[in-house]
């Protein structure tokens, strides 16, 4: 019996596994026939869901055909049937392919129909098996049944896992519906599926699968939306589903339905639906979806609320996370553009220190360009110096550091960085490598001396003009004119920076400024600190320039110094070895200067003399302060000769000369410049030469007065004879007498220039008198000459 039990256990779970598409219940069909002498069997197992009784083995062939499809929709006859029992049939006509069949057993189990078993005789003794091949049926069928409801049910919720790796990878909430859906259908099997959205009063189709709609809005009137709102959840098979118009909806088969209404937190409120159970693998006792199907649904639902609200809690986060990444990163890049910023703010400030560290030009030149291409200054890689030339009015190439390659920039830099470790400090780095480096060559010879004209050209009349940073972009060159082509074409890059060097008044270079070939972006904020770097080269190269003009200047200074030292002194000198005496006055008749011939002449030492008045130091001297006073007002030379002077007792000449000592602008007189110069030997001497002349002249003038005396006393004599023989005449002896009168005369004035000539020079004798007083005894003594000669004379 056990042998039995196992085989129909074995055929019930087969055909469990297989359907109707195996032979299992029809071998249960035929073991039941051959074992039990029964006749034909054929087994129908009950429908609850549906309410009929549908064929599912026989041994019968006529039926063999109709395993699966015929049905018994009385079901209530047999409902009321002893269970397990064996009860004779009559032959109900509902099922014509039954008649023939005289018995029938009810299959059931805790008071629930399971199925009948049909058999056409039964034999004249009970077999006793019979009631244990039913039993064994039933509880075949209850177990299985349930173990296969069991499967169903762990693969639904076992399906139900994929959820949770939806609602953990999904982070979209198209996505996420839409694997919902995917994923309910999978776990429901159902045919086709759709999720509505509510949108104001109605709803629209959100997402579908298999099947089409055939409007995308759905009227919230509508009594499928009515019914699913008012009972949260519905499940409608294809009778009820005639009550629902879904064929307003879409044209699609529907034979089943379940639906949820769900709402999550977020107001995203909705339904989620499925179609049609497919059939699968296997036999189930109906097609359509069950009350276990629904309660997965509202599962599903709940799930799906919660994962909604997830998400929108994740999105949230999501957002507040992205958030606080990019105030992050921004932060980050805020900090590094900070560092970067205060790297080379204090490569500003490192190329500033350097560049008035040093006072050669040439090496201030170099600091400021290789503080512009170095990495550890602003790490550009190509700087051009062009100076302004004032006298043209033009710029002119003075220097340009960069390279051709790439590959030869990277190996100078890195070169460069390790020269730069043996110095702790970028200022001494930037002085040793100015002195070391030499851009002499290379590109500087490209523009060496090559003028550039400003005026009216495009950019370097707004940098060297204005004053005014130009960041040249290829935009701006596609704009400009061909002056910005021609410098273009120069720097073989049309992206660059033009800065102007300003001084304290004026622009006195431009330096050019790009990243040709490491294709780095220049900034804003490039521009910015690059104007800072102008600025402060600007000063700097203005204060070498300074410095070098001052130190010219100076030089100059200390040479017109020692000259006018070494003039002072000679003039000192030559002051101090004049052979006559110089003495120097103001205005109040102080003295200023007292030389050493002065000191000799007057014996008085210059010491005591310094600040001395003049007038205090004899009489002689209130007449020369006489004459210096005048001097001083009228500015006008004065020159005394022979001025007899009394030293000690002791007369001596000098020739005095008194001129104006001016200011060094000449617009006032501050002294008086008095020489003495002693002529008391020459005035000597040619007193002698006076009289030896005079001498010589009387010897000269002897032969011409015995000439010029014979003449007269021969005509005197002449006329005395003749007088003397006419004394009685008186005519004769009157004209005789006349003529000798002229003749007396002329010998008295021949004798007097002789007495004239002979007498010695007398000295000037200066006393005061009344000049009129003098005037009138003047005239006494030549009164009657004056009368003679008719001349008037008359004191006012």
């Amino acid at each position: 019996m056990r042998n039995t039990t196992w085989r129909i256990f074995n055929c019930v779970g087969s055909f469990m596994r297989e359907g109707y598409d195996g032979e299992s219940m029809n071998e249960v069909a035929r073991f039941i026939s051959d074992t039990l002498n029964v006749g034909r069997v054929s087994i129908f197992l009950h429908e609850p869901f549906k309410g009929v009784l549908r064929l599912v083995g026989t041994s019968d062939p006529d039926l063999k055909n109709m395993v699966g499809y015929l049905k018994i929709r009385n079901v209530e006859r047999f409902k009321k049937a002893e269970r397990g029992m064996v009860t004779k049939f009559d032959g109900d006509t509902e099922v014509e392919e039954l008649r023939g069949y005289m018995y029938f057993v009810t299959l059931s189990t805790d008071g629930d129909l399971m199925g009948v078993v049909f058999m056409e005789k039964m034999g004249e003794t009970f077999d006793e098996r019979f009631s244990d091949v039913v039993e064994d049926l039933s509880m075949a069928l209850k177990f299985l049944a349930r173990y296969r409801n069991l499967e169903d049910s762990l693969k639904k919720f076992s399906l139900l896992g994929k959820f949770t790796d939806l609602f953990e990878k999904t982070v979209s909430e198209d996505l996420l519906i839409k694997g919902v859906l995917e994923i309910a259908q999978e776990v429901l099997d159902a045919e086709a599926g759709f999720i509505l959205a509510k949108s104001g009063g109605d709803y629209v189709v959100r997402e579908s699968a298999s099947m089409d709609f055939k409007t995308g809005r759905i009227s919230r009137d509508h009594p499928f939306i009515v019914a699913v709102e008012s009972k949260g959840a519905v499940l409608l098979t294809k009778k009820k589903l005639q009550r629902y118009s879904m064929d307003e909806i879409s044209d699609h088969d529907f034979k089943s339905i379940i639906a949820v209404h769900f709402s999550h937190e977020d107001g995203f409120e909705g339904i989620i639906a499925l179609v049609n159970k497919r059939e699968g693998e296997g036999y189930k006792p109906y097609k359509h979806f069950d009350d276990l199907d629904l309660s997965v649904l509202r599962e599903i639902a709940r799930r799906f609320s919660l994962a909604s609200s997830r998400l929108k809690y994740y999105k949230a986060i999501k957002d507040e996370v992205e958030k606080l990444e990019d105030l992050r990163k921004r932060h980050e890049d805020l900090i590094n553009m900070l560092r970067e910023h205060i790297k080379k703010l204090n490569a500003v400030y490192t190329i500033s220190q350097a560049m008035r560290s040093s006072y050669n030009l040439v090496n201030v030149y170099k600091i400021l360009l290789l503080g512009i291409t170095s990495p550890r200054g602003l790490n550009f890689d190509r700087a051009l110096l062009l100076v302004k030339d004032n006298k043209r009015q033009v710029l002119v190439g003075k220097m340009w550091a960069g390279f051709e390659s790439l590959e030869d920039m990277e190996s100078y830099r890195k070169r460069s960085n390790q020269r730069a470790l043996r110095y702790g400090d970028a200022v001494q780095f930037f002085r040793e490598e100015a002195l070391s480096v030499d851009l002499s060559r290379g590109m500087t010879s490209k523009i060496e001396d090559r003028i550039f004209h400003y005026k009216g050209h495009a950019v370097f009349e707004r940098v060297v003009l204005r004053k005014k940073v130009v960041h040249v972009t290829p935009n701006l060159v596609r704009k400009g004119g061909y002056e910005i082509r021609d410098l273009v074409e120069l720097l073989g890059t049309d992206d660059f920076v033009v800065v102007p060097l300003v001084g304290r008044w004026d622009t006195i270079g431009v330096v050019i400024l790009d990243n040709r070939l490491s294709k780095r972006e220049i900034t804003d904020v490039d521009v910015e600190i690059l104007k800072l770097v102008a600025e402060s080269a600007g000063l700097a190269i203005e204060n070498v320039m300074n410095y070098e003009e001052l130190k010219t200047k100076t030089l100059s200074l200390e040479r017109q110094k020692n000259l006018v030292d070494y003039l002072r002194r000679f003039s000192e000198s030559v002051l101090q070895n004049l052979d006559i005496a110089v003495l120097v006055v103001d205005g109040s008749g102080k003295v200023l200067e007292w030389n050493r011939k002065a000191e000799q002449i007057f014996g008085r030492p210059r010491e005591s003399m310094m600040g001395t008045q003049i007038a205090w130091l004899s009489p002689e001297f209130e007449d020369i302060w006489a004459v210096a006073g005048k001097v001083f007002e009228t500015r006008e030379s004065v020159f005394l000769s022979n001025y007899l002077f009394n030293i000690s007792g002791e007369e001596k000449y000098f020739d005095v000369k008194f001129s104006p000592l001016w200011s060094s602008d000449g617009r006032k007189t501050e002294g008086v410049i008095i020489t003495f110069e002693d002529v008391t030997v020459r005035y000597i001497l040619e007193m002698e030469r006076k009289r030896q002349e005079k001498l010589a002249a009387l010897g000269e003038m002897a032969a011409r007065v015995a000439h010029e005396l014979r003449n007269p006393i021969s005509v005197i004599g002449g006329f005395l004879r003749r007088l003397k023989k006419h004394l009685d005449n008186p005519e004769l002896r009157e004209r005789y007498l006349e003529i000798l009168m002229e003749e007396v005369e002329r010998l008295e004035g021949i004798v007097n220039e002789i007495l004239e000539f002979s007498k010695d020079m007398k000295k000037l004798d200066f006393s005061e008198f009344d000049m009129v007083e003098l005037a009138r005894e003047v005239y006494l003594l030549h009164e009657e000459v004056l009368e003679k000669k008719g001349v008037g004379f008359e004191i006012l």
